[in-house]
């Protein structure tokens, strides 16, 4: 069984913080530009790292117990925290059905895109906390297609694809620390390729 599919038993929380691993140095390995593994939590998945370089989220959207990746029906994907400038897990956690599109602060909050389980076009934003707390939870009834998280954690965005639902093809703009949507409309300029953030002006 893989160290995924029972890892701490059942929590209440989404994210899961492994505080045995918070102090242990803990060796990542490249193997290419967006792919990384941790041989001794055997974890291998897509990463990021903030603008500063010292944190890195990784994610890995498979049910590594079955050997299954991508659209499945069950077994949750996993996700890791690493602090790379004095190199140990800070948290990580398996309770995303299907983890994608991570971003990480340079103070290390991060977010991820849960794409869930099945045919049906739904997903959810979360934002955690270095520690792995959820600082914002957002569940659309369209399929994210991007998102993003401004370099002080303070500000996130994403962008739905198209939708029969109210959901569908919508630029939505949070901000974190109040845990709240400030804003979501339908773009006319179709979909962002990236996202900027004005923090002194708060937009």
């Amino acid at each position: 069984m893989g160290i995924f599919s029972n890892l701490f038993g059942k929590k209440s929380s989404v994210a899961v913080q492994s505080s045995s691993m918070r102090n242990q140095e803990t060796h990542i390995s490249f193997i290419t530009d967006r792919l990384m593994s941790i041989d001794s939590i055997e974890f291998m998945g897509s990463y990021r790292k903030s603008n500063s370089g010292k944190w890195l989220i990784g994610w890995c959207d498979s049910d590594r117990s079955r050997g299954i990746g991508g659209h499945r029906e069950s077994g949750f994907g996993s996700y890791v925290l690493y602090d790379a400038e004095n190199e140990v897990v800070v948290s990580r956690g398996a309770s995303l059905e299907r983890p994608n599109g991570g971003a990480v602060s340079d103070d290390g909050t991060f977010s991820l895109e849960d794409w869930h389980f099945g045919n049906d076009l739904s997903s959810t934003l979360y934002v955690f906390s270095q520690d792995g707390c959820v600082l914002l939870e957002r569940k659309f009834t369209a399929n994210i297609f991007n998102s993003g998280l401004s370099s002080t954690g303070l500000y996130a965005a994403c962008q739905t694809a198209n939708s029969r639902t109210e959901d569908g093809n919508k630029l939505s703009f949070f901000s974190v620390q109040d845990n709240k949507e400030l804003f979501s409309v339908h773009p006319e300029s179709g979909c962002a390729d990236r996202y900027e953030y004005d923090e002194a002006n708060k937009w």
